[in-house]
């Protein structure tokens, strides 16, 4: 059996994560948006569609993602969900 040499390698600085409230909602939202606009299979996707009465082959406005995710996110936050945001907003966790 042959070994794999290893190579030590410096540690990395990793971006930090960060938590927000009221103040990360439009970003979070943002990402939110984005993530889920490029998924075609999304369930989301049905929700829209079913809620503003649009046809199973449309395209979805961003304009109706943002009403799809901000007034649930802006009413977790209401209630003492934290928003996370991680790697300069490359991720986002409503928790």
């Amino acid at each position: 059996m042959k070994l794999l040499k290893t190579i030590d390698m410096p540690p990395r600085s990793l971006p930090p994560i960060t938590t927000g409230g009221e103040a990360y909602i439009d970003r979070v939202v943002n990402v939110l948006c984005v993530a889920f606009s490029i998924n075609e299979l999304s369930l989301n996707r049905a929700f829209i569609r079913a809620s503003h009465k649009l046809p199973n082959d449309s395209e979805i406005s961003s304009e109706h993602w943002r009403q799809h995710f901000l007034p649930s996110t802006r009413k977790k936050v209401e209630a003492g969900a934290i928003l996370v945001e991680a790697g300069e907003w490359g991720g986002v966790a409503v928790w």
